[in-house]
Parts: C-alpha cells; sequence; structure tokens
C-alpha cells in the first residue's frame, strides 16, 4: 500500500500543484474580507511577501540540490506551499471581481487568471517555472499597487494610477534585483528583469486602453427600472419594467424591456470603492447606431461618490425619452475609464 501511495504522489504530483493553486483560491474565496476592511492592505503584504520568500527558498533549494545537501521532500513542499500562496496573492486581486458580478468589464481579468492556471499546470522544468512564478508574482504586486495607492491619495484618478504602476514598478524591479543574485540559472537573470519592466508597462496598457475596470471601483448591483425614488430610511423602491430573461446566462447582461413611447427610463447601480476613497461617477446613456455601427451618447449624468460601503455607493440616472433599439449604460470614473457597464434593447408595447 505504501509502495502503491507513493507511486500515485509522483505521477499525480504536477496536479497536485494546480490543485494547491486552486485551493489558495478557494479558501481566499471564503474567507478575503471586504476591499473595504482595514486589514486588507495587509493580507496583500503578506501573500505577496510570501510568494517572493519561496520562490527564493525554491533557488536555494536549487543550490543545495547541485552539491548534494538538498532534500527532495523539501522542494515538493516548498512547491506545493508556493502554490497555495500564489493562489491566496491572485486571487486578492481577481476573486474582488468574481464578487463584484460585472463579468462584461472584467473578462480580460478572467483571461489573465485562465493564463495562469494553464501557465501553473504545464511548466514543468525548473528554469521556465521560476520565470512563471515570479511573473505571477509582478503581475500581483502591480495590482497590488493600483489596489492600494487609492488608500493613500483618496481618490481614484489617472494621475494616481501613474503612480500606482510606478511603485509597482520599483517594487518588481527590487525584487527582480534580490532574486538575480539568488538565481540557480544565472542566464535567466536579464529575462527577471525584463518581466519587471514589462509587467507594470502591459497593465497601463490594458487600463489606458479601457481593457480592464478602473480598479479599485467595482460595479454591482445594476438594473433598468420604470422608476427609482429613495424613501425616508435611505432606500430605494423600485418600479419593474415588463421584460424579457437575460440570454447568454446573464454574460453581457443584455435583456429586452418593454416600455410606451416616450416613457423614461431609470438606470441604478451600485459602486463598490475602498473606504474613504472618492471619485466622481459618471452615467452614460448609449444607443448603437445600425448605420454607422457605433455608439452615439445621448445623455450623460455625473455625480461624486466616496467609499467604504460594503453593499458599494448607490446611484441612479433618467433617460426621459427612449426609442426602439439597443442600449447600453456606461459607468466611468474620471469622465472616461469604464467601471462597469448594462446592455438591453428597448422595446415599445
Amino acid at each position: 500500500m505504501l509502495t502503491r501511495t507513493k507511486h500515485f504522489i509522483d505521477s499525480y504530483s504536477k496536479h497536485a500543484v494546480t490543485a494547491a493553486f486552486f485551493l489558495g483560491f478557494i479558501v481566499d474565496f471564503i474567507f478575503l474580507p471586504n476591499i473595504s476592511n482595514p486589514y486588507y492592505p495587509y493580507i496583500g503584504i503578506l501573500y505577496g511577501a510570501l510568494v517572493g520568500i519561496f520562490i527564493l527558498t525554491k533557488e536555494w533549494q536549487l543550490h543545495l540540490l547541485s552539491i548534494g545537501r538538498g532534500s527532495m521532500r523539501t522542494m515538493k513542499v516548498s512547491t506545493l506551499v508556493l502554490a497555495f500562496v500564489m493562489g491566496n496573492f491572485l486571487s486578492y486581486v481577481f476573486i474582488y471581481y468574481v464578487r463584484s458580478g460585472d463579468m462584461f468589464s472584467s473578462w480580460p481579468l478572467y483571461i489573465m487568471l485562465l493564463a495562469c492556471i494553464f501557465l501553473n499546470e504545464f511548466s514543468f522544468q525548473a528554469s521556465t517555472k521560476v520565470l512563471v512564478n515570479t511573473g505571477l508574482l509582478f503581475l500581483g504586486i502591480v495590482f497590488y499597487t493600483i489596489f492600494n495607492t487609492p488608500l493613500i491619495y483618496k481618490e481614484v484618478s489617472d494621475a494616481v494610477f501613474l503612480r500606482s504602476i510606478v511603485f509597482g514598478f520599483l517594487l518588481c524591479y527590487l525584487y527582480a534585483a534580490i532574486l538575480s543574485l539568488a538565481l540557480y540559472n544565472k542566464r535567466l537573470a536579464y529575462k527577471v528583469y525584463i518581466l519587471a519592466i514589462c509587467t507594470p508597462l502591459i497593465v497601463a496598457l490594458f487600463y489606458y486602453s479601457n481593457s480592464i475596470p478602473a480598479v479599485p471601483l467595482t460595479l454591482r448591483d445594476t438594473g433598468i427600472y420604470a422608476r427609482v425614488t429613495r424613501n425616508t430610511s435611505g432606500n430605494y423602491d423600485f418600479v419593474q419594467l415588463k421584460r424579457k430573461a437575460q440570454t447568454l446566462l446573464g454574460f453581457g447582461q443584455k435583456e429586452a424591456i418593454y416600455i410606451k413611447n416616450g416613457q423614461p427610463v431609470y438606470f441604478y447601480a451600485a459602486v463598490i470603492a475602498p473606504s474613504k476613497v472618492s471619485s466622481s461617477i459618471s452615467h452614460s446613456w448609449q444607443k448603437y447606431d445600425q448605420g454607422n455601427k457605433k455608439w452615439i451618447e445621448i445623455e450623460k449624468s455625473s455625480f461624486p461618490i466616496v467609499g467604504g460601503r460594503k453593499e458599494g455607493y448607490r446611484g441612479y440616472s433618467v433617460l426621459q425619452n427612449s426609442s426602439n433599439g439597443l442600449w447600453r449604460v456606461v459607468v466611468e470614473v474620471g469622465g472616461k475609464r469604464i467601471v462597469g457597464q448594462k446592455s438591453f434593447t428597448v422595446q415599445n408595447l
């Protein structure tokens, strides 16, 4: 039985690393607190530090094994622990968007997540593995600075985002310098530096092209209604519209609503932001022009928000004169960076 157990572990050890990676995600999905929690930044520091330490530990173990003093058991344990804390660190970024429920605007982050899982599963050589792990660490570091720099400046803006990218680059480059000294294969040092430079640049490119949401803001609890009013208790009352069920399992949030000609339509959304962080939010009502194949902005409403509320900062806007066709409401920060959106079609009764 011991022999068979050992054979099973040896045969499926490469999948055990991926299992540990997923376990880190699951643990965080259950226990990771809301971004408004005061301990949230320190959890990220802990995760990042552990990932960095275990990458260095694995490189040290390679040195010891090369001179006959290392332990394969220690190496395997370090690999599993590294996979687990790597899952924790990356979930620190991705799970926040899973909870927000805005799949459409966050899809590039899901692609990144799938790429991380793929690389974690299929990269077996030690030289490749250290580059994959370091690249994932750098990705986590950059998103950590993007999430937490607004907490320092108490606002979300392009200027604050640029500072966060600079902070992320400096942290990545510092770790690259440390890792280059500890690398078992010194020829990989220049590749580590390339990763330290390229990772922040790629994330910045995604952000400025509006390919990823304006982190750390996320959109949730969106809806299109016949009327939205705020009652005396501070909650919102909604008058529902006649509508069809959502299509594509809710992805893209497209639905058909039925209204009388000229009837006003209300859009309600809650935007989650870290505590004490303020910004300006816009609701841009856009209609798709079938002839020119582009979106035309019809109306835009702006208002300030202040973060810290677990359910998000709530607000609504109204389109007084709607017409048949495909519509969307884009929620923007600073008037140009997308937080999320909701698409729907209008049909007259």
